[in-house]
């Protein structure tokens, strides 16, 4: 249950985040993870991780600042122009760092399959629950609605949760982090294809380096 009050949490503070901040800082913030997973893996008790490791962590960070936030003036993060989406964002970055070190101690002792229908049941159970203390609930069926429930509920999150559930039991948690970095990398990819946006020499730099952190 407590991968799902996770996934919950998580994903709550993200989209309310994302009222507030711009879609490449909430890319950025969410991705902080990939920092954040290895420290909270240490204190938990975690084998220590090489210095290659580490190294690949830094490129991987540096490399989603570069592709995910703008380089035009004002564009950058800085207390300053940090806001409470912001920091909402922020939150969830920790709640998904604490998520991947959950599932790495989890999956020693269930199987992936349990862990992926409870955490998925808990999430939407929790969101059901919820949804109308944070807004009014309120649903046009169309065909487009269909479509969005299919990718956000099946793709990125049943779907997406159940391979991270069993690739864990094979993959430690600051690897599955590293991995997470090429979801921008993947988005830029599928806008590119459907969209045909082109990536520049920036975003292009900050590919590179998630890759070679990688």
């Amino acid at each position: 249950m407590s991968g799902g009050f996770f996934l919950f949490i998580g994903n709550e503070l993200q989209t309310s985040g994302l009222k507030y901040t711009t879609p490449s800082k909430s890319a950025f913030l969410t991705g902080v993870s990939v920092v954040l997973c290895p420290c909270c893996w240490r204190s938990s008790g975690g084998a220590a991780f090489n210095r290659l490791t580490s190294v690949g962590v830094v490129l991987a960070f540096v490399g989603l600042y570069l592709l995910t936030v703008p380089a035009s003036t004002g564009a950058g993060l800085s207390l300053r122009s940090m806001n409470h989406g912001d920091l909402l964002t922020l939150g969830a970055a920790v709640v998904f760092a604490l998520h991947i070190i959950f599932i790495e101690h989890a999956t020693q002792n269930h199987r992936w399959q349990q862990l992926t229908v409870v955490q998925v049941g808990v999430t939407a159970l929790l969101m059901i629950l919820t949804a109308s203390i944070g807004e009014k609930v309120s649903v046009v069926w169309s065909s487009r609605v269909l479509w969005g429930i299919g990718i956000t509920g099946f793709l990125s999150l049943a779907l997406a949760f159940a391979i991270q559930a069993w690739a864990q039991q094979f993959t430690p948690a600051t690897h599955t982090a590293l991995i997470f970095t090429l979801e921008p990398v993947f988005a830029w990819l599928t806008s590119f294809i459907f969209l045909g946006e082109r990536l520049g020499g920036r975003s292009g730099l900050g590919a590179a380096c998630i890759l070679a952190g990688l």
